[in-house]
């Protein structure tokens, strides 16, 4: 039995939710208990103990989590992702299981410019990889970038599969992609009279099923750059025979 006292204007009182506690990952929502049904069949002018039913949660289907810490480093301007571990990820094998690694790619202007990628982890839907993945964050790019976070699942034959992705920037599709790039990204690169030189912080993204439309199929920033250096060989050319 616990007694918790709260103050609060009762009418701006929608529910309680009541959550699992979960050490490595973040909390599961059990249910919620309506106090509007309260409000509207009690008399609360006086201490009264009422007993009421939680509701199941409606919960969305789950592809997963992901816990990701960022440090931005504003002497060297680079960007340190610590993929630290995943949580719940979709069974792709016959055998219930995935062999999971993620994969980062960067993004300037919504085109590709480099990518990083973990080990894989057999057989585990659970993988803990506390592994460092290092990117290059000039400060003048720092707004036009975003992260494109993917978990996928490694085939000895054919493609990987993707389990889930998520999009760490101010383009994110997520509030947490937002938040954690602005705590971490762009208040540390502004803050100029800061004493730390980096700051670091993590946070469970819930992964999407698929890659947002916006961010499929981008072009690959360094393929354009050699398509005009050879454009611009093949005019020359031309022109000298003239």
């Amino acid at each position: 039995m616990c007694d918790i006292l709260f103050y609060i204007d009762l009418f701006l009182l929608q529910r309680l939710t009541v959550y699992d506690y979960e050490r490595i990952k973040r909390h599961d929502i059990i249910g919620n208990v309506i106090m509007r049904d309260l409000l509207e069949k009690s008399d609360l002018s006086s201490w009264t103990e009422y007993t009421m039913h939680v509701v199941d949660n409606d919960k969305k289907d789950d592809y997963g989590d992901i816990l990701l810490y960022l440090n931005f480093n504003k002497n060297d301007e680079k960007l340190h992702f610590t993929v630290a571990r995943a949580y719940n990820l979709r069974p792709m094998d016959i055998t219930g299981a995935s062999d999971p690694y993620v994969k980062i790619i960067q993004l300037n202007q919504r085109k590709r410019v480099k990518k990083r990628k973990t080990s894989i982890k057999r057989a585990n839907l659970h993988p803990v990889y506390n592994e460092n993945l290092t990117f290059d964050l000039p400060r003048q790019q720092i707004r036009d970038t975003s992260f494109l976070v993917k978990v996928m699942d490694w085939d000895r034959i054919g493609s990987d599969d993707l389990l889930g992705c998520c999009i760490i920037g101010s383009e994110s599709v997520t509030k947490e992609g937002r938040e954690q790039w602005e705590r971490c990204v762009l208040q540390s690169s502004e803050e100029s009279n800061c004493s730390q030189e980096s700051l670091t912080n993590g946070m469970w993204h819930s992964l999407l099923p698929d890659v947002p439309e916006d961010f499929c199929r981008l072009p690959n920033f360094s393929k354009e750059k050699k398509e005009r250096r050879s454009m611009r060989f093949r005019l020359k050319t031309f022109s000298g025979r003239r």
